[in-house]
């Protein structure tokens, strides 16, 4: 679950600042998954929630969205995850705090239960609340299937829970922030040579594709071939930035894999949803719909 609290006024810290407030739900995994069953995608959700409200409305709110949650789990004596932002007046992050304890007891063990399910799906999705060790198992057995598996880091603390071994990675998203973390860049070093670097290095470790989002800056990519993608991003007036980067990561996964797009008309795809999502006030834009696809799929031709 989702909670923003927006500001009112230019946020001043170690005091009360007038704000208003919105619950929605969230998780990077579930809004892709959303969204992607908002494109006309058949997705299912493997996700745990506690016994409480929330882990009831998700589940209720997911089956209306069209997406398949015979997989998710409600845990005895767990809280459902749950992700609160505060916004600047503009609608840009200030800070957030996130309780996602829960997903710690998604342990290896668990997954493989789940893995006649799970395997049959064509690509599978995942973020990095998961532990260390299921996102290693993840890897590995994606690839002894010959599955396709994208990776979507949370934060970049938790983006430190990949492994060194990519092999096994179709498509891996994320922000300059969590590449930063992972690569071990600086300020001094975050040139666009430096991340096309960093983005190499991924590459050699066995990961196809590597997506960075910059913001408002242009999204750089190494394909699978070794080819360096630098994609502009166009401007957009910002009614708030939650959920942005998971609509971004949902529209490149359907390009490229539902559409067969190349990476990159389906890096475009990508801007475009989030594009929709930053304009909303919602986590996930009740606009992303087959007709919002359709209309960008004409303006493509």
């Amino acid at each position: 679950m989702d909670r923003k609290i927006q500001s009112l006024v230019p946020l001043q810290l170690e005091t009360s600042n007038p704000s208003v407030s919105s619950h929605t739900f969230g998780g990077v995994a579930r809004n892709i998954a959303e969204n992607l069953a908002r494109m006309g995608g058949r997705v299912g959700l493997y996700t745990l929630v506690g016994p409480d409200s929330e882990g009831e409305h998700l589940i209720s709110h997911c089956k209306q969205a069209g997406i398949d949650t015979v997989t998710t789990e409600v845990v005895p004596s767990a809280q459902t995850g749950n992700y609160t932002a505060v916004l600047n007046r503009d609608g840009s992050l200030a800070v957030a705090m996130a309780d996602m304890q829960i997903y710690d007891l998604f342990t290896v063990q668990r997954v493989g239960g789940k893995w006649d399910t799970i395997g049959q799906a064509d690509i599978v999705v995942a973020d990095t609340n998961l532990p260390a060790p299921t996102i290693d198992y993840l890897i590995q057995h994606c690839r002894s299937k010959n599955l396709k598996l994208c990776i979507v880091p949370v934060s970049a603390p938790k983006v430190q829970r990949i492994p060194n071994d990519l092999n096994g990675v179709s498509l891996f998203i994320l922000n300059r922030d969590e590449l930063e973390c992972l690569m071990g860049l600086t300020s001094q070093t975050q040139t666009t040579a430096a991340i096309t670097e960093a983005c190499r290095q991924l590459h050699k470790r066995g990961c196809h594709n590597v997506v960075v989002t910059q913001g408002s800056k242009e999204v750089l990519v190494v394909s699978d071939s070794g080819e360096v993608l630098v994609q502009p991003v166009p401007k957009v007036h910002v009614a708030e930035v939650t959920g942005a980067g998971d609509a971004f990561a949902s529209g490149v996964t359907y390009g490229l894999y539902a559409l067969e797009c190349t990476l990159s008309v389906a890096i475009q795809l990508g801007l475009s949803v989030a594009k929709e999502t930053l304009q909303s006030t919602e986590t996930v834009s009740s606009s992303i719909t087959p007709l919002f696809l359709k209309e960008w799929g004409t303006q493509q031709t």
